[in-house]
């Protein structure tokens, strides 16, 4: 979700699709809240009402610096895995990561 957010901030909503438009499933709106509550918590992300002329009021959320340099630390570690070239979690870290390899290519 970090990676996602530096890239620009969210609803909920938006991150369930992102994550689905990568071919990862299996995250719900719930799931999703509940962990961008923890990273509030954890004070990584922190979040904003938007009221969009039409339609419902939203929270959007966006990456504060201790989440950047959370994940800034955590980056190296995921690239030193092997991790096989169709796994859509592993592009997306490439990709997010500023790897310039196939990965990252592709998404």
């Amino acid at each position: 979700m970090l990676l996602l957010l530096r890239q620009q901030p969210a609803h909920g909503y938006q991150l369930v699709r992102r994550f689905e438009s990568l071919g990862i499933t299996g995250h719900n709106q719930g799931r999703v809240y509940r962990a961008l509550k923890r990273l509030g918590e954890m004070g990584f992300v922190s979040s904003a009402w938007e009221t969009p002329p039409i339609g419902p009021a939203r929270r959007v959320f966006e990456i504060l610096p201790a989440g950047t340099c959370a994940l800034d630390r955590v980056i190296p570690t995921l690239r030193s895995y092997d991790h096989p070239t169709n796994d859509p979690v592993s592009a997306l870290v490439m990709a997010l990561a500023g790897d310039s390899g196939t990965a990252a290519a592709r998404w």
